[in-house]
């Protein structure tokens, strides 16, 4: 029952990474790759990883789901040190902060509502040639006819 909503979280957050990334200079499928789904660790840098992990109903019957969504921002690290990164991260997470998220979420895809995005916790990692930094967000939506 909550597969659905998962998709539709993926959809909403790799359509504004998508937006933003452009915003910035960047030609998705070019000079980066943007994906949805759990499946794409492999993905080489720079890349936007929009992951819906779990949705929880607020309440039985509610059709209301906590979704813990990751964004993960894969930077090409090279011989960069990590307090120097942050030209790809910094402007997606100010996106995903940004005061108006929940319309833009909604209006970005349809049949879809948010009603709030909390920052549950952040991670960086390094990985072989790039830094990953994750955002782990609770996104509470809904699917609407």
């Amino acid at each position: 029952m909550a597969l659905p909503i998962l998709l539709k979280t993926e959809e909403a957050c790799v359509a504004l990474a998508t937006s933003a990334s452009i915003a910035l200079g960047y030609v998705p499928e070019t000079n980066i790759f943007i994906r949805a789904g759990v499946d794409n660790e492999d993905v080489k840098a720079p890349a936007i990883l929009c992951s819906a992990l779990t949705a929880t109903e607020d309440f039985p019957f509610s059709g209301i789901f906590h979704c813990s969504t990751n964004i993960t921002i894969k930077e090409m690290a090279g011989d960069m040190e990590r307090e120097n990164l942050g030209g790809l991260s910094e402007p997606i997470f100010r996106t995903f902060l940004s005061d108006n998220i929940e319309q833009l979420l909604t209006q970005i895809v349809s049949n879809y509502y948010v009603y709030q995005l909390k920052v549950e916790n952040t991670t960086n990692e390094n990985h072989e040639d790039a830094w990953s930094q994750v955002f782990t967000v609770d996104i509470v939506s809904a699917l609407v006819a």
